[in-house]
């Protein structure tokens, strides 16, 4: 919960999958809607711009929770999908292109969460945000609703590139009562 700054939106999450994607300083620094939806809600967490490297990880308990970040909620066929943007040592800031006012590295210390109304369309692939140098992408969903694929640390993932698949919910039927 510590992540989303959000214990009641973690819940959602319990159980369910997730991926995580660092962004070294020469690779591609924008950030892609893992699925189709809407964009309903985003939060700004302020924290620290600690260095996110593989050995800073081992060494710095919930280093991600602790860095600045900013979320995007994306709604749709997968259920919720939190998009958590972390900012990073040379890493303070982070757009996004549904909401030029929202970024990271501004007022420090002032948390910031909108809720759009009506909520902001995407598509799978459309650019979701961008980093103004490398950092890390967590994409989180609810229970059941994706399979990741085989990922392995330090797997280079291109955009465009499966990272899961939606898991289908069919609809319980309801049955009537006979007489």
């Amino acid at each position: 919960s510590r992540l989303l700054d959000d214990s009641d939106e973690a819940k959602r999450y319990e159980g369910g999958a997730y991926v995580t994607l660092y962004l070294a300083p020469n690779d591609y620094h924008r950030i892609h809607s893992p699925v189709s939806g809407t964009v309903a809600r985003a939060t700004v967490v302020p924290g620290a711009l600690m260095p996110v490297f593989a050995e800073a990880l081992e060494r710095v308990d919930e280093l991600f929770a602790r860095n600045e970040r900013l979320v995007s909620y994306v709604d749709g066929a997968a259920g919720r999908v939190a998009v958590v943007k972390v900012g990073a040592t040379l890493v303070g800031r982070i757009s996004v292109v549904y909401d030029t006012s929202l970024r990271t590295n501004q007022k420090k210390g002032s948390r910031r969460s909108v809720t759009y109304d009506p909520p902001h369309a995407i598509q799978k692939g459309a650019e979701l945000g961008a980093f103004e140098l490398g950092s890390t992408v967590i994409v989180i969903a609810e229970a059941g609703r994706v399979e990741l694929v085989d990922l392995h640390g330090g797997d280079a993932v291109r955009m465009g590139q499966r990272i899961g698949t939606i898991v289908s919910r069919k609809p319980s039927r309801k049955r009537k009562a006979s007489s």
